[in-house]
């Protein structure tokens, strides 16, 4: 996530992101709850679901390479790249994100490619030193 430039958009897809993945303090999130007490899940539907709740990567990232159905993302926490982040809306991103852009996502697994929990979208360029800085700031692990 960063900045679409529709507002609506992007607090729908943060919305969709809090309830699946984000704990409020006093509930599981809707993905923890749906393993617990959905029997119904098939085993491969169960497996995935389980490796999109167990600690994966999320935070402020760095855009470093971008392909026509993918792009290679750096996390700016802890360096580690993830060499092919798929898209949500076809192309990479409709062509909006280029390298250097920078951008917070939660990156889920899928085999061995990644796909993002919201569409990609890159802070304004003029803001990308004070995300930069905001990122340093964080806790290690918290970006």
């Amino acid at each position: 996530m960063g900045n679409s430039g529709d507002a609506e958009q992007d607090a729908f897809w943060l919305a969709i992101d809090s309830m699946l993945f984000q704990i409020d303090g006093s509930k599981p999130p809707l993905a923890v709850r749906l393993l617990k007490f959905d029997r119904a899940l098939a085993p491969a539907q169960r497996a995935l679901l389980e490796r999109w709740t167990g600690g994966v990567p999320h935070g402020f990232f760095e855009v470093t390479r971008v392909e026509h159905d993918h792009g290679t993302l750096r996390s700016l926490d802890s360096g580690v790249t993830y060499p092919e982040v798929h898209s949500l809306l076809g192309e990479w991103e409709s062509g909006a994100l280029v390298r250097g852009d920078v951008l917070w996502a939660r990156l889920l697994p899928c085999g061995d490619a990644w796909l993002p929990s919201t569409p990609l979208a890159g802070f304004p360029e003029d803001l990308r030193a004070d995300v930069r800085r905001v990122a340093a700031m964080l806790p290690e692990g918290r970006s």
